[in-house]
């Protein structure tokens, strides 16, 4: 068994990557899953790992997960979502355009949030164009940085939502 104790998870781990560009081949028209993917490059390192035998197979199941637990969410009526580990996720994009009265939180590592803050930024400066909708609704949508294992800095992420009961995702 490996020791992962020295490793360094504060990077976008290469599953990540290949999560989010399988998952882009079934996203719906209008999502930032493709935007996200182009962005990090997510196909060429997918690429360089030796993918494409079993791709369409498991973009399938990946993107079909991801819209199982977005329609369950949204099929029940949550405000406040948690995402933990969100990686290159699009769904909180997603969700504060499609229901301006959510308030999306996305955590992970610190550098892995720097780079997500990184794309979105990419997304936000190629859509804000006089798009104030957007605008808006970019300002419910939260990130930041966690270790799932500090319950602390868990609580102080979660006094920041509105009253009202928290969907927690985590697909990772």
């Amino acid at each position: 068994m490996k020791d992962v104790s020295s490793r360094n998870f504060d990077s976008i781990s290469p599953t990540a990557h290949i999560a989010a560009y399988l998952r882009s081949f079934y996203d719906t028209e209008g999502s930032y899953g493709k935007m996200l993917v182009d962005s990090a490059g997510s196909k060429k390192i997918f690429a360089s790992l030796g993918g494409k035998s079993t791709e369409e197979e498991f973009a399938l199941f990946l993107a079909t997960r991801y819209e199982i637990i977005s329609r369950e969410i949204f099929k029940r009526g949550y405000k406040n979502i948690l995402e933990i580990a969100g990686g290159l996720s699009a769904r909180g994009l997603d969700s504060v355009q499609r229901d301006s009265d959510i308030v999306y939180i996305e955590s992970d590592l610190p550098e892995v949030l720097e780079e997500k803050k990184r794309l979105v930024g990419i997304i936000a400066s190629a859509r804000m164009k006089g798009d104030r909708d957007f605008e808006r609704n970019l300002l419910r949508y939260i990130l930041r940085a966690l270790n799932v294992m500090d319950t602390d800095a868990l609580n102080v992420i979660v006094s920041l939502f509105p009253e009202g009961k928290i969907a927690v995702i985590t697909e990772g």
